[in-house]
């Protein structure tokens, strides 16, 4: 079963946000925030209060 999901994106000085939700109401989020040093990339899930980070870091 395929589902339809409604994104929408937004930009604030060094940081990206997507939420996303799809029709049975459960709803995501991806953060993306930009530093010198690198990235964090933090994803959540409303319903089940799951939340994730990944790090990374700028290589020269």
């Amino acid at each position: 079963m395929l589902l339809e999901e409604q994104s929408t994106s937004t930009l604030a000085d060094n940081k990206i946000v997507t939420s996303s939700e799809v029709p049975n109401g459960s709803r995501t989020t991806r953060s993306y925030e930009f530093s010198e040093s690198g990235c964090v990339l933090t994803l959540s899930h409303d319903e089940s209060g799951q939340v994730a980070r990944r790090y990374f870091t700028r290589v020269e």
